[in-house]
């Protein structure tokens, strides 16, 4: 393999690695432009309207062979990935059709929706998804539970000295 053909292979997966977490035709459908305190004063008249928002997952519930989530919304950064420790404009909840599995969907989990404007659900904003995008797990999340390990102890069993979901094998 020449030099020329391995700089052409890693410019490719550097490029590929950069796309968006949602999908580029329904970044180019959603209206951007709309805030989510005007979505949320005025649901019934931005129905019908594809947007993108994210957050903070606060609870999923099944129901009728699809799912509630119910999320915090916080602000989107510059990769549609809710920016941490951003104040929360209040919540949103996302029915979906698909059944949300809730061991992956948990509370403190960030999530991004490209969804439509479908009303109110509760006095929050319900959006029917297109596209849904779970961020990774936060590192609180992973950490082992404190009340596994007396005081003394408990430093020595938390990163970067123990993580018992990152296996070396």
């Amino acid at each position: 393999m020449k030099i020329r053909d391995l700089i052409g292979i890693v410019i490719c997966l550097a490029l590929a690695s950069c796309g968006p977490v949602i999908s580029t035709p329904v970044l180019d459908q959603a209206d951007r432009s709309l805030s989510f305190e005007e979505l949320q004063q005025q649901p019934d008249k931005w129905e019908g309207r594809l947007v993108v928002l994210g957050g903070e997952i606060m609870s999923v519930s099944l129901a009728n062979g699809g799912s509630w989530l119910w999320v915090s919304q916080q602000e989107l950064g510059p990769k549609l990935r809710p920016l941490d420790h951003a104040p929360s404009g209040g919540q949103f909840v996302v029915q979906s059709t698909e059944t949300l599995n809730p061991s992956y969907y948990v509370k403190g989990r960030k999530v991004t929706v490209a969804g439509t404007v479908s009303g109110q659900q509760d006095k929050a904003l319900l959006l029917v998804p297109q596209q849904i995008y779970l961020w990774e797990y936060p590192f609180e999340l992973r950490t082992v539970p404190p009340d596994w390990f007396q005081p003394p102890y408990l430093h020595w069993f938390e990163p970067p000295y123990f993580d018992p979901y990152m296996h070396s094998f």
